[in-house]
């Protein structure tokens, strides 16, 4: 997955898109910045504060959390399942749907199942 600077540049292309206060805290915590310390679970509070507010970022940064294993176990059905649900939010995103179909080409047949996909 490209660092979260390419990822906010592709976002950027995505008419109206601004993340959430929710998710940009979420992300000073996992990454230990914007003068607090890296803090996973914090982090995660916000991040799902964020995601159930449906924004697409939220969703997105939740499946590079999976998909790398930061602050959570490595786990591929989630992290296709977060970028499926970000794709819902912003369909015209091709870096989800790129992403998606890396990690999809990535999956054994067990958990493309397990997907549900």
């Amino acid at each position: 997955l490209p660092d979260s600077d390419s990822k906010g540049a592709e976002e950027a292309r995505i008419p109206d898109y601004k993340p959430s206060a929710a998710l940009v805290r979420a992300q000073q915590y996992i990454r230990g910045t914007g003068g607090v310390a890296q803090n996973c679970e914090q982090g995660l509070l916000y991040l799902h504060a964020a995601t159930d507010k449906s924004d697409p970022g939220a969703a997105i940064q939740m499946a590079a959390l999976y998909s790398s294993g930061i602050c959570v176990k490595q786990d591929r059905v989630m992290a296709y399942r977060w970028f499926n649900s970000a794709h819902e939010l912003q369909p015209a995103n091709v870096w989800i749907q790129r992403n998606m179909d890396q990690l999809w080409a990535q999956m054994s047949s067990q958990e493309r199942r397990l997907a549900g996909y």
